[in-house]
């Protein structure tokens, strides 16, 4: 319209503030002269802005077709608009700057101070959870601000990368060690009080701090020779730990220590690095915690009083070898250890047992009866509570199992007033006296355990001579079990 095309050629001193700023870039980009003014009578978007039936527009040789003009050479093209009078022009005529209403430049001096302690920085590390992403974010950042290369797809640089560590490592240690960086750059000496006091710290030639040391004639590198020094408080030293912890395959704290110590000496480090790797989810996941089984209620023959050997639990330990004959020409067979566990004073007895035969364990039976007295009830484990892969510990129930042997143990036990149980399949914790499950010799659960470990430890291996002489070891043994104590003992 006309009335803009006057904006357009009129001076931006008779508009606001936002109306001359536009003006002002269209008259840059494109000079008034070569704005052109179109009548309304031969304007094709009047025809369809300003209403037509549908039968008019069929045949309206404007809309279709446009000016006649439109189609001659644009010298020919009609330039009916005049340029308003320019400011010179009406002020000659007389025209003051009131009549124009003309916006006067005022000048304007505003003085303002600024806190350099409580602005906020351009980059939030806080938001970031990789150490590797936050150094690349903040190198677009300065490439940006810096405007250089900055509508280039060219991948960042190793300056780039390397400036935007040094600004970061720069703004964490201004955070935590504000004092001391200005005493520094005064070159002024560290109160005793200084937590980098003891560094002998410095500042190198891009302001960061290092520590002084005295590797300075060594034939490491600048980095090695002199670390970086972060607080272990500082969100970047989190980044810092957890990314070398990712890039050693999550190593341990030893090594994830060793590995930052090259570059990095971060105040609290250790205690720093043990608390981010025991937080590492995959970490907890390559090495969970084993829960602790919640066991049930012990069997009654467990708890309630009686006297001694009269519930008695039986395994057997071995086999060990046994040496037979003369030097020359020894025979050697198994033997084994039969080992009776009183149920409710878990003391212990042990007997030799020559094979696996029911009159090798009836006789084993006998002499236990014959010296310990006759109990009332004998427990052997059940088949589904052995799940240990050592198939020794198989043997009672194999050998309990064969019918002719079973046979004669029960009648043997029937016969004598015994009764002879076995814990149920599904309760392992009804054995746990003889069972070797448990992680700890402190609990009466293990004395059997305990005992089989001794023996096995003391006796295999070794070629036995005489049954005489494994039955002086089997009171040694005795002896040695009865002097354990019961649970650990106490530091205080």
């Amino acid at each position: 319209s006309s009335i803009v095309l006057y904006w357009i050629y009129g001076t931006s001193q008779r508009f606001k503030t936002f109306e001359a700023n536009r003006i002002a870039k269209i008259q840059d980009l494109i000079p008034p002269q070569r704005w052109k003014h179109v009548d309304g009578l031969q304007n094709p978007a009047d025809v369809g802005s300003r209403g037509i039936l549908a039968k008019e527009i069929k045949e309206h040789p404007l809309w279709w077709t446009g000016p006649d003009w439109l189609k001659q050479n644009q010298s020919n093209w009609p330039s009916k608009f005049t340029a308003p009078p320019s400011l010179e022009a009406l002020q000659s005529l007389g025209v003051t700057k009131d009549c124009l209403q003309l916006k006067e430049k005022e000048e304007v001096t505003l003085q303002t101070t600024t806190d350099t302690a409580s602005t906020e920085p351009v980059i939030d590390i806080t938001r970031y959870s990789s150490y590797i992403q936050l150094v690349r974010v903040t190198a677009w950042v300065f490439r940006v601000v810096t405007r250089s290369n900055l509508f280039s797809s060219t991948p960042l640089a190793v300056s780039e990368l390397s400036k935007a560590k040094t600004w970061l490592i720069k703004q964490a240690q201004a955070q935590m060690f504000p004092n001391t960086v200005k005493l520094l750059k005064k070159k002024n000496p560290l109160p005793l009080s200084d937590p980098v006091q003891s560094l002998n710290a410095f500042l190198d030639k891009d302001g960061l701090l290092r520590v002084g040391g005295r590797l300075s004639q060594s034939m490491k590198d600048y980095e090695s020779q002199h670390p970086l020094v972060l607080h272990g408080k500082h969100y970047l030293s989190t980044l810092i730990i957890q990314s070398e912890h990712k890039r050693l395959c999550h190593a341990g704290p030893k090594l994830t220590l060793g590995s930052l110590q090259d570059t990095y000496h971060i105040i609290s480090a250790r205690r720093v690095v043990r608390k981010l790797i025991r937080e590492c989810v995959v970490c907890k996941r390559a090495s969970p915690k084993i829960t602790t089984q919640l066991m049930g209620q012990l069997p009654s023959a467990r708890v309630l009083p009686t006297f001694a050997n009269e519930r008695v639990s039986v395994d057997y330990a071995g086999p060990f070898t046994l040496k037979i004959g003369s030097v020359r020409k020894p025979t050697y067979r198994k033997a084994y250890v039969a080992v009776f566990v009183c149920l409710v004073t878990t003391s212990c007895h042990i007997e030799l047992v020559s094979d696996l035969s029911a009159e090798a364990f009836l006789a084993t039976l006998r002499r236990f009866v014959s010296r310990r007295g006759k109990p009332m009830q004998i427990w052997s484990d059940n088949a589904t509570c052995f799940r240990r892969t050592d198939k020794d510990l198989r043997e009672l129930y194999r050998l309990l199992q064969r019918p002719d042997i079973k046979e004669s143990v029960m009648n043997f036990c029937s016969f004598q007033g015994i009764q002879w149980k076995f814990s149920p399949p599904t309760g392992p914790h009804h054995g746990s006296v003889w069972e070797n499950g448990m992680e700890t010799l402190s609990s009466i659960d293990m004395i059997l355990s305990s005992l089989k470990t001794i023996v096995h430890q003391l006796v295999n291996g070794l070629l036995l001579e005489s049954q005489r002489f494994i039955l002086v070891q089997m009171n040694l043994f005795e002896s040695l079990l009865y002097k354990r104590r019961l649970a650990p003992s106490s530091d205080r």
